[in-house]
């Protein structure tokens, strides 16, 4: 049986995904184990034949907002606030905030694994332009 090239190039970027999947969770797991041992033995800098990983510290500032807003002027806040969509449709709803929003429309791609390896050609296609 001959695969559509869409098919084959879908089968190709979902074992690629498969594959990140798993080399993102062996890194992180590195990561973690490294960055432990590292700590442990009071050690900053480890250097391989290649690789050179340091132990750095960073910090992050959590401004207080109406602390914030007291301190500027109403249009230096306007400046530097951004709203959060999740809160914001908490307060106004779906159809409020899209009244005062631009929207940005994006095509993505999602890929997920089947359920079953195949479906029978006899079933109908759940979605219409579908290659199958």
């Amino acid at each position: 049986m001959h695969q559509h090239p869409l098919e084959q190039q879908l089968q190709h970027l979902g074992r690629l995904r498969l594959q990140r999947q798993e080399l993102q969770a062996q890194e992180e797991e590195l990561t973690v184990a490294l960055r432990s041992q590292m700590s442990e033995h009071g050690t900053k800098v480890v250097r391989s034949e290649q690789f050179e990983a340091m132990l750095i510290e960073q910090e992050r500032l959590t401004i207080d907002p109406a602390k914030f807003k007291k301190a500027v002027t109403s249009g230096q806040f306007l400046r530097c606030v951004t709203v959060g969509v999740t809160a914001a449709r908490e307060f106004m709803g779906e159809a409020g905030l899209r009244g005062i929003s631009t929207i940005a429309r994006t095509i993505q791609l999602r890929v997920s694994a089947r359920a079953e390896a195949h479906r029978p050609a006899s079933q109908p296609a759940r979605e219409a332009n579908h290659i199958d």
